[in-house]
């Protein structure tokens, strides 16, 4: 692995129309040094994205990683979580009902 180069992975890419909690694919930590995760606010509301974490894949024992994270209608945000953890996931949820766009999450995982 190019320590350098950093992994890229979507996790979440979704035409949201609810106010329901959507939940973003896992992303492994494991062997990188830190990861940025990249929120692009494609729809016509705001969110709210609750960075979540556990010890194994299946997500069967989940915490909350630090506050929620409020992501403006139509804006891009970046964030790097302070801890890692083996496995984290994000919990995204609209105030409003949002009528357009979509919702994405790309992790940009570096070194070792």
């Amino acid at each position: 692995m190019d320590i350098n180069r950093p992994s890229v992975l979507e996790t979440m890419n979704d035409a949201i129309r609810d106010v329901l909690a959507h939940v973003s694919r896992v992303s492994h930590e494991r062997g990188f040094a830190k990861s940025t995760y990249y929120f692009v606010n494609g729809l016509d509301q705001d969110v709210t994205v609750q960075p979540q974490a556990s010890y194994n894949e299946s997500f069967t024992d989940i915490f909350n990683v630090g506050a929620p994270i409020a992501i403006v209608a139509g804006t891009k945000v970046y964030q790097t979580l302070s801890d890692r953890h083996p496995f984290t996931r994000f919990s995204v949820t609209a105030g409003i009902l949002p009528t357009t766009g979509s919702f994405k999450i790309t992790a940009a995982q570096n070194g070792i």
